[in-house]
């Protein structure tokens, strides 16, 4: 079980990018800047930490960078997850942070993905703290072609689709239509499952957030059963995203969790969705719910499930 760890970083690095929503009036959008941004100087240790793990919407090297809206190539975090790593236990929580979360970015209200668009990975980063009350020590953060070329370079993956969808390809420009029940998927086919939400009647992004999660526990299962070296696997991870991530240090971490496979416990869950139009400026936001957040963290730090805490969507 070489990989397991790398598989979960990877495949929450996919980040299961989706839809552009509309951006706010707020002055220029940063440009993206987490290339720049330098590694943090900590010790490894086998203290527990957080990762935050972004997909965002860039249209660059997509069949809509054309678009006026998106031909300058910024982007949102569609997706945001954080991932508590311990290296103590074995344990592993990963949590999503609803795209439409509701926080003050100039003085106006707005959907935390914003915060990508505005003030790059620094505001995100800084957005997510302040919302969970957690300290990050790493990001990893991908796009739709990234995300791709990551699931068809371990494969594709096998996974439980819910319902009947059907989406164009962002990358290709071709329609993909998916049948309900589990199947192998390659990378454009994965991505119409990370993307589709508006085949919900109800709670979209909120049932989209599950189908990008069960990706992730289906890379998982997948990189874990087949043999491979953690090296070629943190490189396909490198390849495809950028991270404040020493590669040494990860490496010699998924190694620790390779070495102690059988111990190995991940949780999924999702922080507060529900919300309803905001007076100020006419957008809809989730409820930014800070108490909730708290107890969530709470249980996460305890390595206990915080599932139950926000309930999933009734139809999905």
């Amino acid at each position: 079980m070489k990989k397991i760890v790398v598989a979960l970083v990877a495949a929450c690095a996919l980040a299961l990018s989706l839809v552009a929503v509309g951006c706010s009036g707020q002055a220029e959008p940063a440009k993206d800047d987490t290339k720049n941004l330098a590694v943090e100087d900590k010790a490894t240790s086998d203290e527990p930490f957080y990762v935050l793990i972004t997909g965002n919407d860039t249209r660059v090297g997509t069949t809509e960078i054309n678009k006026a809206e998106y031909a300058d190539g910024n982007a949102r975090t569609d997706t945001m997850m954080l991932a508590r790593v311990n290296p103590k236990t074995y344990t592993v929580t990963l949590i999503t942070i609803p795209r439409d979360t509701a926080i003050q970015l100039d003085g106006k209200t707005t959907k935390i993905n914003e915060a990508y668009r505005w003030q790059g990975m620094d505001g995100t980063l800084k957005a997510v703290e302040e919302l969970t009350g957690t300290e990050v020590r790493y990001y990893l953060n991908t796009t739709f072609v990234d995300f791709e070329n990551l699931v068809n370079k371990l494969g594709g993956v096998t996974v439980d689709v819910p319902i009947p969808m059907s989406l164009v390809d962002i990358v290709s420009g071709n329609n993909v239509s998916l049948q309900a029940g589990e199947q192998d998927l390659d990378g454009a086919e994965a991505l119409v499952l990370a993307r589709t939400r508006k085949a919900y009647s109800n709670d979209q992004d909120a049932n989209r957030q599950i189908q990008d999660r069960n990706i992730i526990m289906a890379l998982i299962e997948k990189v874990a059963a087949v043999p491979g070296t953690v090296d070629s696997a943190v490189q396909a991870l490198y390849d495809n995203c950028e991270t404040n991530w020493d590669q040494a240090e990860m490496t010699s971490l998924v190694q620790d969790f390779a070495n102690n496979a059988s111990k190995i416990v991940i949780f999924s869950c999702t922080g507060p969705y529900t919300g309803g139009t905001d007076p100020s400026s006419g957008t809809w936001v989730a409820t930014r719910d800070e108490a909730t957040w708290a107890r969530i963290i709470a249980m996460a730090n305890e390595d206990k499930n915080p599932l139950e805490i926000v309930p999933l969507p009734s139809s999905y």
